[in-house]
């Protein structure tokens, strides 16, 4: 690897995501931030909000130094399209997709529904001003399949469309990838919002836990000989 041109790369990366956040939360997105003062911290706290930011920059550049060797904005750009589309919430519909997708989804879900809705209940019961009531969590149920189904979609996508060759470990690798993000964005948030600080433990463990299972289920077919 050329560590000059991934240092160049991860120091853009982080000047680009820092400066596109203070443009778009600390400025467009305002006056929404307004309306929910309880959900915010009343002050950012700098260095979760710099050291989340470096995190996810770090991310960023590694996934496209790992996965697009080549190089380009084209390669780049839709692995990013991807990677957003998991953090929002495809190429090969084979069968092995499909069944790696539904595999996928319902033990996400299941291990949501345990760590959230039990093992870590009392957690967010310190803070019950940051959540929804649960007759709303009810009544907006959907959103939480949406969302799920999204990151399901995306993650295998982004597997089966270049990195199952590299088998189970290609997998877990990608997974643990992704999570390393994830717990970057969880720091930066951490930084504006007033969330348990063993919340953010917790989840980032558990996170990693899941997206590695999540990532060791896709299997690629196997080469052929001629």
């Amino acid at each position: 690897m050329d560590w000059k041109k991934f240092f160049i790369a991860f120091v853009a990366a982080f000047g680009f995501l820092f400066l596109f956040g203070f443009l778009w939360y600390g400025m467009l997105m305002h006056g929404a931030h307004q309306e929910v003062p309880t959900l915010l911290r009343t002050k950012p706290d700098f260095p979760w909000l710099i050291l989340g930011h470096i995190v996810m920059a770090f991310f960023f550049t590694m996934l496209c130094a790992r996965f697009v060797p080549a190089g380009g904005a084209g390669g780049c750009a839709k692995l990013g399209i991807l990677v957003a589309l998991i953090y929002a919430g495809a190429d090969k519909f084979m069968k092995r997709f499909i069944l790696a997708f539904i595999a996928a989804y319902i033990f996400m879900f299941c291990w949501g529904w345990f760590l959230n809705g039990v093992l870590l209940k009392d957690v967010y019961a310190e803070t019950p001003n940051l959540w929804r009531s649960q007759s709303e969590m009810l009544n907006l149920f959907h959103w939480i399949i949406i969302g799920q189904a999204l990151l399901i979609f995306a993650f295998v996508a982004i597997y089966a469309s270049g990195f199952a060759g590299g088998g189970v470990m290609a997998g877990i690798r990608l997974g643990i990838l992704l999570e390393i993000a994830a717990i970057g964005m969880r720091l930066a948030i951490y930084a504006v919002q007033p969330f348990p600080g063993k919340l953010i433990i917790y989840g980032s463990i558990s996170g990693l836990t899941e997206m590695i299972i999540v990532g060791a289920i896709y299997k690629p077919a196997a080469a052929r000989t001629s």
